[in-house]
């Protein structure tokens, strides 16, 4: 097993650990390192809201992706670049709207993380999946 695949998955199961922080936030106020701000669409909603709580659901099942898709980088099964890659989206669609509660929170580190995965992580998914 080579030291890019370990890398990979290493990092995809950590960025799945730290999505859980968004669903400690969500129901557990002031306990993550996310603030209480409100989301994109609205300043009513909050993490701690309804719409919040449901977002931390979502952060869960995205860790839960990440970890899994980790654990098969390590056993190059076929399916981990597909479960990847939903997995970031899903995870796109569940942290952007809530860039304001971000730690830190700024639109431009949010925007940073997505660009780097869009420009790096996606291409190297590829050739990745490729390797023995």
């Amino acid at each position: 097993m080579g030291w890019l695949r370990i890398a990979v998955a290493v990092f995809a199961m950590l960025h799945g650990v730290a999505h859980v922080n968004w669903f400690v936030g969500a129901w557990v106020p002031r306990a993550g390192l996310v603030g209480s701000q409100p989301w994109l669409f609205s300043s009513g909603e909050t993490l701690s809201s309804a719409v919040g709580r449901l977002a931390g659901l979502a952060a869960l099942a995205v860790a839960a992706g990440f970890v899994t898709a980790g654990v098969g980088v390590l056993k190059a099964a076929p399916w981990w670049p597909a479960v990847m890659l939903d997995t970031a989206a899903l995870s796109v669609i569940v942290v952007v709207p809530w860039w304001r509660a971000s730690f830190p929170p700024s639109l431009n580190v949010t925007l940073a993380n997505v660009g780097f995965v869009l420009v790096t992580v996606v291409p190297a998914l590829r050739d990745l999946a490729h390797l023995p």
